[in-house]
């Protein structure tokens, strides 16, 4: 469980910032669409903790640039990502395709050198830093539902990854994955497939 803590320190350095915090907090108060989404990425980094909302989002817009990118990323249904840009900067580390439909409940954990290139990634994603989701021929993958992406991985081309599928550190994947799994190596071998301990090579 992850619980919110502002230090004294962090609240003076948040009023401070505010002017620059207002826009994006402009566009979290008052579009439903968008509030309502962003609300579920925070309680994916705030696991179990109540009443999730703006002191929230101001700690996450305030302190950690990399979730600003999922934020803007958010926001680009209403044109807002690029204009929130000019007052706080993203990560330019972290690359989040454009066109990308993103599920509910996403959450990056410090993604740095991370470079998300697919058409769609389901609900509950949890993504390492150094992660690669790329293309190979102009195909690239498909991801399903609570799927957790260990760091130093890669999944490149037109597979598709299931539901519940843990892909461990340092795992290449460039064939289909099915569901509820978990998958290790490069090569990459199944090792848990429907709760049972397994050595499937992919």
């Amino acid at each position: 469980m992850k619980t919110l803590y502002y230090s004294p320190l962090q609240i003076i350095y948040t009023i401070i910032k505010s002017p620059l915090l207002l826009p994006s907090l402009s566009f979290f108060v008052l579009s439903n669409k968008i509030k309502n989404i962003v609300i579920s990425d925070l309680e994916a980094k705030f696991t179990g903790e109540k009443n999730i909302g703006m002191k929230h989002f101001l700690y996450m817009m305030a302190f950690e640039k990399s979730w600003r990118n999922l934020f803007y990323h958010r926001c680009r249904m209403l044109s807002g990502g690029v204009f929130l840009r000019l007052f706080l900067p993203q990560n330019p580390d972290t690359f989040i395709k454009p066109s990308l439909k993103l599920g509910s409940h996403a959450r990056f954990v410090h993604p740095h050198c991370t470079h998300i290139n697919c058409n769609k990634i389901g609900d509950y994603f949890i993504i390492y830093h150094c992660v690669t989701i790329g293309g190979i021929n102009g195909e690239t993958p498909t991801i399903g539902n609570h799927v957790t992406i260990g760091c130093h991985s890669a999944i490149l081309g037109g597979v598709k990854i299931g539901n519940n599928v843990n892909i461990g550190a340092g795992t290449i994947i460039t064939k289909d994955i099915p569901d509820n799994c978990t998958v290790i190596g490069n090569h990459a071998y199944i090792v848990k497939l429907n709760g049972e301990q397994v050595s499937i090579k992919l």
